[in-house]
């Protein structure tokens, strides 16, 4: 049995389906976004802090969608850390940005893991720590952590505001 194909019946089918296909994967490839970290804003206070210091994590989102904070532990009056943090999107991945004194320029840190209440981020190349990680407890807190090279060290953390 032959069959008579209309020419221009099949090119119509093979656009849709190559159009289809596109969406699908389109649809599946999303581009990274910090949305999702919005449970990481506002102030944050260490509760394993050393006697005779405060050490906190503020977080807020800025005009450009990124979230910036800034670390510190201080000592009384006088103030002993700061380091000044980012979480943008930079070439479509998401990345933490940690910029502290003993450092030159501000390392960077790929996210690798966000699976809503938990975000991992890495740089196998810097010297310590390699990975950084935040979770949002049940209890509402939140498990500050940072490890690489066989130690880790945890931040637990209640929220202030």
């Amino acid at each position: 049995m032959l069959l008579f194909v209309n020419k221009k019946a099949m090119t119509r089918a093979l656009l849709l389906s190559t159009c289809l296909m596109m969406l699908a994967l389109t649809g599946c490839s999303q581009i990274p976004s910090i949305d999702d970290l919005a449970w990481l804003e506002g102030k944050w206070e260490r509760t394993n802090a050393k006697p005779g210091t405060v050490a906190e994590e503020h977080w807020q989102r800025n005009t450009n969608g990124e979230l910036r904070g800034i670390g510190f532990t201080k000592r009384g009056a006088d103030t002993a850390f700061v380091e000044r943090l980012v979480i943008k999107v930079i070439e479509n991945e998401v990345y933490y940005s940690a910029d502290v004194a003993h450092n030159q320029a501000p390392v960077l840190f790929k996210m690798i893991t966000n699976d809503g209440n938990k975000v991992v981020f890495e740089n196998k190349e810097h010297d310590f720590p390699n990975q950084i990680s935040y979770e949002l407890l049940e209890n509402g807190e939140l498990k500050a952590q940072i490890s690489g090279k066989g130690r880790t060290i945890d931040f637990p953390f209640r929220r202030l505001e």
